[in-house]
């Protein structure tokens, strides 16, 4: 089935009834049953409980089955009109004629944005082959397609860098339309928000998040990474470093999709900006959440290369981990050191594999990973390494300085979502000042400034994301909820009745909802005293 809707379809016949419009976006979200009008080049949906403005630029296609009369622009049209006749896909004809052949493609729209909304369910989810892989999705096929195609390019660069046996089995990639969807079928724990199945049947489930594209490509290539890395030895699992270290390395690579071509090696922002809040707060890895894997260090102190590489699991291996990656990877003279490092784990005979993970899978310890790295990289004394440490400190403090909106975004997420909210507060608000323009981070630091009682600032920051998506649910009700508790009542049931009405089975929302009628039966208990009590 097709999916390049391009025309909105926007015209008025006899019979038709508010409620019955469809408007496609451009992230992949089909909405249905709506009144919509259009308001100059923009979109007006109207609720009950108020109107909402959706620019033109987020609508891929449009549905609307009654609209005003057009006003004629000249004689002609003027003439045509007095004559009873009505201009419809670029011709004069009859108003019956022209209702006819509306309803017709109308209802031919409507039937195809049914099917796309009846493939979200899982049990309908669509099914797909190419080249290297399987597919089974829940997204639009105009959102699959980028990513079928980035995996495809991606399989065919890293197989041509690592020298890959390309093995008979295809992979199989699950790939879902929401945060929700993919939790309850995939079997994921809350907080992965994609994951390699390394044990068989080998599988990679993967959600797309429509409010950050971009991330969902960086989530995709760092967990396609570690698919890839076992097909360097088949029955080789690479340990935590340089497993995540390398896949985090891969996950910043771009996708050009009209020339299909991928460029890897790029700066990792997020990851970049948590290094840098680390040497300015005196903190490796964890922040405010207590005590770290690293330990507590002084500001402007750095990551030890010995306790990077011989560490057996640390958070560490995604960001400073990350670094030396990078670093390696980037010098011509290290680089090919470097990747006999990688290859020699899985093959070398001086290393020892003597660790065992599913399925039987054979792997190494930190200890070993850093005698295979000392001897892999030429370091044959202490001197050696301290040379090694310096230059890669260099290149993490000179060299990649430069971090955008997005980097301290993404830094502020990975705070947020380890538990840190003072360091991810902070990171919010920065990104914010650099000109972050996701309403997803707008959401998130508007969320922690309630939680430090800051409700001014909060509401202020979710009109700002509104701006940005006014179509999304979620973000009226948190607005009108926190409004409420400031004072204003009526805007703020206004608000909370139209996030409901918008969207009557948000997760969130009901979250929400639950989570209030247990605080106010706890409190109604609390206070009601027994017959006779005084």
């Amino acid at each position: 089935m097709g999916c390049s809707f391009l025309l909105a379809w926007v015209a008025a016949f006899a019979g038709a009834s508010l409620g019955d419009d469809c408007l496609i976006l451009k992230d992949g979200r089909i909405l249905t049953q709506l009144a919509v009008e259009k308001d100059g080049a923009d979109y007006r949906v109207r609720f009950q409980n108020g109107d909402i403005k959706v620019p033109a630029a987020m609508v891929l296609d449009a549905v609307l089955v009654a609209a005003a009369p057009v006003e004629p622009k000249n004689d002609e049209e003027r003439k045509a009109l007095e004559k009873g006749l009505v201009k419809f896909d670029g011709r004069w004809m009859p108003s019956k004629e022209r209702d006819s052949l509306l309803q017709r493609k109308v209802a031919e729209k409507k039937k195809q944005i049914e099917q796309l909304k009846s493939h979200q369910l899982w049990r309908n989810r669509l099914r797909s082959t190419s080249a290297h892989f399987d597919f089974e999705y829940t997204v639009p096929p105009h959102v699959f397609q980028r990513y079928r195609d980035l995996l495809e390019g991606y399989f065919t660069e890293f197989s041509k860098q690592w020298k890959l046996n390309v093995p008979k089995e295809k992979l199989k990639v699950c790939f879902y339309h929401d945060e929700e969807t993919y939790y309850e079928t995939s079997g994921a724990q809350r907080g992965a928000i994609a994951y390699y199945r390394f044990v068989r049947p080998l599988e990679l489930n993967v959600y797309y998040d429509r409010l950050d594209a971009r991330g969902t490509e960086t989530t995709l290539f760092h967990e396609a990474n570690h698919y890839l890395s076992a097909l360097i030895n088949p029955g080789f699992l690479y340990p935590h470093f340089p497993g995540e270290s390398l896949a985090e390395y891969y996950g910043a690579s771009s996708f050009d999709a009209a020339t299909k071509k991928l460029e890897f090696g790029l700066l990792q922002e997020g990851r970049l900006a948590e290094i840098q809040s680390d040497i300015a707060s005196g903190r490796l890895g964890d922040g405010d959440s207590g005590p770290t894997t690293a330990g507590a260090s002084k500001p402007g102190e750095l990551m030890g290369l010995e306790a990077l590489v011989s560490t057996d699991r640390m958070y560490e291996h995604y960001t400073w981990g990350w670094s030396l990656c990078h670093f390696l990877m980037s010098d011509k003279r290290y680089k090919p050191k470097f990747q006999a490092f990688i290859v020699g784990l899985a093959f070398d005979r001086e290393v020892k594999r003597d660790v065992t993970l599913g399925d039987n899978n054979r792997s190494v310890s930190g200890g070993e990973v850093w005698l295979q790295f000392k001897r892999s990289l030429g370091l044959k004394d202490a001197k050696a390494v301290a040379a090694l440490e310096k230059e890669w400190h260099a290149h993490v403090q000179k060299s990649i300085q430069t971090t955008s909106a997005r980097g301290l975004q993404l830094a502020a997420e990975s705070a947020d979502h380890s538990g840190r909210p003072i360091r991810a507060r902070r990171l919010y608000k920065e990104a914010i000042e650099a000109g972050c323009r996701d309403a997803n981070a707008y959401h998130a630091y508007a969320r922690l400034l309630v939680r430090d009682d800051r409700l001014g600032e909060a509401i202020t920051i979710w009109k700002q994301a509104l701006e940005f998506d006014p179509l999304q649910a979620r973000l009226y009700w948190h607005l009108g909820r926190t409004m409420a508790k400031k004072g204003d009542g009526t805007e703020g049931k206004r608000l909370m009745a139209l996030a409901r009405e918008m969207d009557p089975e948000d997760p969130e929302i009901d979250f929400e909802l639950d989570l209030d009628a247990l605080i106010k039966k706890s409190t109604s208990s609390d206070t009601e005293k027994t017959p006779g009590e005084k």
